[in-house]
């Protein structure tokens, strides 16, 4: 039993420490979700005028049963979970939601 807790530990202390590397994105593939997230969400918009209001307020009123926007596995038909996700342009990381946006 020593000598098994004693490889162990030799193993351990012998072993490559991980690299710390952060992840990159290149811009085609920003530019690409900056594209598929403004194309989904258009439809869950409301137009008035020359103001456009958006965001997850406004899907939520928007949708026949708002509960469903919350579920994992709710049909496609109540939109991606991505669409009222707001990310980092330079990283990509999602940093937070929409709640309600207003556009002139």
């Amino acid at each position: 039993m020593l000598m098994m807790m004693g490889s162990l530990v030799m193993g351990a202390a012998k072993a490559p420490e991980p690299k710390a590397s952060t992840p990159t994105i290149s811009n085609e593939r920003i530019d690409a979700r900056i594209k598929a997230s403004t194309t989904t969400t258009n439809e869950k918009k409301v137009k008035l005028g020359r103001v456009t209001y958006g965001g997850a307020a406004v899907t939520a009123v928007k949708s026949r049963n708002p509960l469903q926007l919350i579920n994992p596995f709710a049909p496609m038909s109540y939109g991606s979970g991505e669409d009222n996700v707001v990310r980092d342009t330079v990283s990509g990381r999602a940093r937070g939601v929409d709640v309600a946006s207003v556009r002139f």
